[in-house]
């Protein structure tokens, strides 16, 4: 047995992978308990971290490699890792289109995802212990306790509309699904997901055949994921948005959720 040092989620909710001191990148079904993929690398994972839609995880070693594990067909390609020393932190923008990375090599770089293309390089005093997007640029942590800020412009830091996930919250004291909801990236706010990408939504569902337990990001062929119902703007900022096309954190019964939430506005209409 060897400690488990790092994990990240899947946004439906049901996948896990989690790395260890033994080399490994294992995919964990959060349902059934059951493993569905690992790899073994050549040296220890230092670092995951899954795109906003759940297809993609990039994986960063000791060795200075960087892989690009496509949790779909399991296949595992291997990038040119632009730093010097072995990586530490990773974060995706909100449309996925771009990451930073932080390492021991004192840098911290922006990268295409799409074409693994170098944007940005910003040395540091120390390693980069800590990076994350927020809507006006990047911040990120170094060894020396410091925290520092990076603005860019919209088209360069994230140049498409921001991925979120529409969610059923379980509620314990009255066993039932809350309305679901969903959080802007751009203004941190919670909304309620337009009947327009629920009815998407529950359409995708109904033409892919998905059952309760599965993944979509597994399941879903690609022309699924750039419907064009699945887009919105924020009610509260009015930032172009893009809904992954399923609902997280439902276990039981996915068709009463969508016609509980579409008689729910349906009332709300009539009374306003």
């Amino acid at each position: 047995m060897h400690i488990v040092h790092g994990m990240d989620i899947t946004p439906d909710g049901k996948r896990a992978i989690a790395i260890s001191y033994d080399n490994t990148c294992v995919l964990w079904d959060l349902i059934t308990g059951k493993v569905i993929d690992n790899h073994l690398f050549s040296s220890r994972v230092y670092t995951v971290k899954i795109t906003p839609d759940g297809k993609i995880a990039v994986c960063d070693c000791e060795d200075k490699s960087r892989f690009l594990w496509n949790l779909s067909t399991g296949e595992i390609t291997g990038t040119i890792n632009p730093h010097s020393s072995w990586g530490l932190p990773v974060a995706y923008s909100m449309d996925g289109k771009r990451a930073v990375s932080g390492s021991m090599d004192d840098t911290l770089i922006l990268w295409d995802t799409e074409t693994n293309e170098v944007l940005g390089q910003f040395p540091a005093a120390a390693e980069i212990t800590r990076v994350s997007f927020f809507p006006g640029g990047i911040v990120a942590g170094d060894g020396l306790g410091r925290l520092f800020i990076l603005n860019g412009p919209r088209e360069l830091l994230c140049p498409g509309p921001g991925i979120v996930t529409a969610r059923a919250i379980w509620d314990h004291e009255f066993q039932k699904y809350l309305p679901l909801s969903a959080d802007c990236k751009n203004c941190g706010q919670r909304f309620s997901p337009p009947t327009e990408v629920i009815h998407t939504i529950q359409e995708i569902t109904e033409k892919a055949g998905l059952k309760t337990g599965q993944s979509p990001y597994l399941e879903l062929p690609k022309e699924f994921w750039d419907m064009k119902g699945l887009y919105c703007n924020c009610p509260n900022c009015g930032e172009q948005l893009k809904f992954n096309p399923f609902i997280a954190g439902v276990t039981r019964n996915l068709n009463r959720i969508f016609l509980q939430n579409i008689e729910l506005k349906r009332s709300m209409q009539l009374v306003f």
